[in-house]
């Protein structure tokens, strides 16, 4: 068995994006003749906003030993920008944390000291002194300072490692009408990636689209690794026909490139002319993590606060049993933007409602939907509120929504298959 050092910000039990991916790696990668040790910060509480990211944690290293891999779970101590938005928050001392910010990015081109979570980079390099058996390292951005300590580790302990992207950088399609200082500090990273990535042997990333944009930057060879599903995390979930209420269900983060306009606008139109308060739901969960998009909700949606609800961040598995006992699940896509695939539509397609895209991205969500027969494409209110309309119907009439879903065409998507995917790029990128 093949060993490699996955160094990670997230992981269980935190309950971002990033978490769930790098655990389906350490769960699946021995699969297929790798074994992982992962290297990770604590996380001993709930994180239910910004604020609680930066809060200290836990001085004690602690190791946990799997059948098929290992974590080591390191404290996080907050540097002065940490601290002073734990105590102030979100609206206080801005400009100063802004300037401590600044300087940090400027900072990690010389030295890992800047990082609150160095210890990251220095527990990672005496694992390596330690075990000489380890054949590479994998690192997943953000935070992307993260690919200056396997730069670092790779150049001290003659070791290969692959840059995993979870979005892109420099590249990135979200970098416009940028202010005066993140001007200065996306060239700051843009000279950072390419310093750091100089001597990676590839990358990972999260679709097709993202793979070419990074690969042209720094003429590395890359992988489409899809976040995707685990069939584990579906078992025992409660039937759609326990839940007498029409529920229709957005997870996750919400970004303004996101126009959510067309459906707020057919939904109005669907609770006006369908039915009665009680028989209709719309819920946006988690979306109070992100208290401007929030209020961005509930403007559109003014007046109709008896037929729809926000929520707090909910633990992963209470969220999936909430999509469970649904009957329609959202998506939107990015204006503009190319390539991005929220986790959200993994889980869409396991559970197996139908799905609302609005609008069309023309392009990896339009196929994915397309190709699995999940759901509808959807670029205009007046065809959102004809698919609502028909959807309410039938579960009126039948007590139930068919499933018409290409189960063959979705097992591609499940963890596992992209687990599989991602051994055979370590094959070639860390052994060959």
């Amino acid at each position: 068995m093949k060993k490699v050092l996955i160094i990670s910000y997230f992981f269980p039990p935190s309950t971002f994006t990033g978490s769930f991916r790098i655990y389906s790696w350490a769960k699946y990668l021995s699969r297929f003749g790798w074994y992982p040790i992962v290297v990770t910060r604590r996380w001993d509480f709930p994180v239910n906003n910004y604020k609680d990211m930066s809060a200290t944690t836990s001085g004690e290293i602690v190791h946990q030993k799997f059948e098929n891999y290992e974590v080591y779970f390191l404290p996080y101590k907050g540097n002065l920008r940490d601290r002073l938005h734990e105590k102030y928050g979100e609206r206080k001392m801005v400009t100063f944390r802004k300037i401590l910010s600044f300087f940090e990015v400027i900072g990690q081109n010389f030295t890992t000291r800047v990082v609150p979570f160095r210890n990251l980079y220095t527990f990672s390099d005496g694992l390596l002194k330690q075990d000489t058996g380890i054949k590479g390292i994998i690192t997943s951005g953000k935070p992307y300072v993260l690919f200056s300590f396997c730069h670092k580790l790779s150049k001290k302990h003659h070791i290969p490692w692959v840059a995993d992207y979870r979005d892109d950088w420099s590249t990135s399609q979200w970098l416009v009408n940028l202010s005066l200082r993140d001007r200065l500090i996306a060239a700051l990273e843009k000279r950072s990636e390419t310093k750091w990535l100089a001597n990676a042997c590839g990358f990972t990333t999260i679709s097709p689209a993202y793979v070419k944009l990074i690969a042209d930057f720094i003429e590395k060879p890359g992988y489409s690794i899809m976040n995707g599903f685990d069939p584990d995390d579906y078992a025992g979930l409660p039937e759609t026909s326990n839940n007498k209420t029409f529920t229709i269900v957005f997870n996750g983060t919400l970004y303004e490139s996101q126009p959510v306009e067309f459906f707020t606008e057919a939904f109005r139109n669907f609770v006006h002319t369908a039915a009665p308060v009680g028989s209709i739901k719309l819920m946006f969960l988690g979306l109070n993590f992100e208290k401007q998009q929030a209020d961005r909700v509930r403007g559109l949606l003014k007046g109709l606060e008896s037929y729809y609800e926000i929520t707090d961040r909910v633990e992963k598995k209470k969220a999936l049993e909430i999509m469970s006992s649904a009957h329609v699940f959202l998506m939107f896509s990015h204006t503009g933007i190319k390539g991005v695939t929220s986790s959200k539509i993994f889980d869409y397609l396991a559970i197996g409602k139908p799905l609302i895209l609005s609008p069309s991205d023309h392009e990896i969500l339009e196929e994915i939907i397309t190709t699995t027969h999940s759901g509808f494409i959807c670029d205009t209110s007046e065809k959102i509120l004809i698919i609502l309309k028909a959807l309410f119907d039938e579960y009126i009439s039948t007590g139930k929504i068919a499933d018409k879903r290409d189960l063959k065409a979705i097992a591609h998507y499940s963890r596992i298959e992209q687990t599989e995917k991602l051994a055979k790029a370590l094959d070639t990128l860390l052994i060959d």
